[in-house]
């Protein structure tokens, strides 16, 4: 990741990660609070998509969102929260 460019071609995302990864990209360029509420939620995919499938999309976009954060230098870290992923803000 020495490029000015984060790619996230290497994380493999489906849809699921995909979807929400510009969500929270879109979040970010509009200066809204990414803090606030989850994503990736089985709730939200489980009727297109298995628990399993979720699984691996929640795992994939939780290492490609704390990667990006470290490559942006920004105060947020991803992680599992039940069912779902959440972005907390942390103290650089």
């Amino acid at each position: 990741m020495n490029n000015e460019e984060f790619s996230t071609y290497k994380y493999g995302f489906f849809c699921v990660a995909a979807d929400e990864w510009y969500r929270i990209m879109d979040k970010l360029d509009g200066g809204e609070d990414i803090t606030k509420g989850s994503y990736a939620e089985y709730l939200e995919f489980e009727d297109v998509y298995s628990h399993n499938e979720i699984d691996e999309e929640q795992e994939k976009l939780i290492r490609a969102l704390n990667d990006y954060f470290e490559f942006k230098k920004l105060p947020y870290h991803a992680e599992l929260w039940i069912d779902e992923v959440r972005i907390k803000e942390v103290e650089q």
